[in-house]
């Protein structure tokens, strides 16, 4: 039976679609045979890496390699990726709320009263009348304690008069309430340690004298690290080198602002320890820096004591009217000019410094935008003879 025109058609088509799937699998590069072979491959490499896990994890289920089983399917094993995103950020936020907490510990509790008011145009007026305020009061407060302050200025003196900018005043309105803390924890500690010696039955002889206050310039300070120095030589002996040194310093983004204050302090022991224990009280904490001690008696210290002097000063005697001897006329300096009632009194300098704390995104040179080349060094420590102690 002869084919008329639709079977021609059909078998035409039939032929045509057998073409196309030699073509399809035969074709070099792009062919299903091709693509076979680099599946094939690709499994073999991933089952020789897998080969590694299999001593963390277990091994993989045979339909993971595209073969057909009927194994069952162990569970997944770890935590889904939501859940550890999740965790992470759980976890972010417990850290930050700690770190808030740390921080509402050591920030120093600024009164109210620092801040200018918005309605007051002269803010370096302002702040004189803080000052004179305060100064006042912790002048009558430190005659009521027993307390010798040899300062009255409390270290701003001639500053009256020359504070007209807004942020400067500011900055010194804080150091004033820091200046102010200290002398009141001075005050206090030799309170305490009065009213301790006399439940004890003890003749109270609990002594503080303030020598000096200076306030210091304003500074910001971050975190820093040692790390390793990817570069160092032990063979190279140039300090200036870069493969100098077995570690680098790492310093990280300011976000503290410091307020210090260097102080001199002659007191006895006791009241010290007092004043020390003190500073570190939440809402007013203090940092110390550059701790300074000199005891006026050390006859088995080998160190020099040439510079124990520095803390004498030519004095007038009440009954003969004459000067006392001072740090000219000391001949031996192993001995500082005190009598014996003050014999195991202490010296102490020391930097202590008010903090609190500034986001470097919002304000990069902290909250008195001192620019970077006009930025403060920390005090530095002075060399002098006798016990040193550094706290940080």
């Amino acid at each position: 039976m002869a084919m008329d025109l639709t079977d021609r058609r059909l078998v035409n088509g039939v032929i045509l679609f057998l073409i196309i799937l030699l073509v399809a699998y035969f074709l070099p590069y792009y062919g299903y045979q091709v693509q076979q072979a680099h599946e094939e491959d690709e499994r073999t490499k991933l089952q020789t890496a897998a080969k590694g896990f299999e001593r963390f994890f277990p091994p993989l289920h045979p339909t993971n390699w595209g073969v057909h089983s009927t194994e069952t399917v162990n569970p997944i094993h770890g935590t889904p990726l939501a859940t550890s995103q999740s965790k992470f950020k759980d976890r972010n936020l417990e850290i930050i709320e700690k770190i808030k907490i740390k921080e509402g510990d050591s920030r120093m509790l600024f009164a109210d009263w620092t801040n200018i008011p918005p309605d007051r145009r002269q803010a370096g007026v302002y702040f004189e009348e803080k000052y004179e305020e305060k100064r006042e009061v912790l002048k009558h407060k430190w005659e009521q304690a027993g307390v010798e302050c040899l300062d009255e200025e409390i270290g701003f003196a001639g500053l009256t008069g020359l504070i007209v900018d807004e942020n400067k005043s500011k900055e010194y309105l804080r150091k004033l309430f820091v200046a102010e803390k200290i002398i009141t924890l001075c005050m206090d500690a030799k309170l305490q340690e009065e009213q301790s010696e006399k439940k004890r039955g003890l003749v109270p002889e609990a002594y503080m004298q303030i020598r000096s206050v200076m306030p210091q310039p304003s500074i910001t300070a971050g975190p820093s690290a040692l790390v390793p120095n990817p570069q160092y030589d032990p063979n190279e002996k140039n300090p200036s080198s870069r493969k100098f040194g077995k570690y680098k310093v790492k310093s990280w983004d300011h976000f503290i602002q410091e307020y210090p204050i260097e102080i001199v302090l002659q007191c006895d022991v006791n009241t010290f320890e007092r004043f020390l224990h003190s500073v570190r009280t939440p809402g007013q904490f203090l940092v110390i820096r550059n701790l300074e001690i000199v005891s006026p008696y050390m006859e088995e210290s080998m160190a020099d004591k040439t510079e124990m002097n520095i803390f004498s000063q030519s004095e007038k005697d009440e009954k003969t009217d004459k000067a006392k001897p001072g740090k000219a006329e000391v001949s031996d300096s192993k001995h500082m000019m005190l009598n014996d009632i003050v014999k195991e009194h202490i010296i102490v300098r020391m930097s202590a410094a008010g903090m609190d704390f500034y986001d470097p995104k919002v304000l990069k040179y902290g909250y008195h935008q001192i620019a970077p080349e006009t930025h403060a060094t920390t005090t530095v420590r002075h060399r002098a003879a006798g016990v040193r102690t550094q706290a940080q």
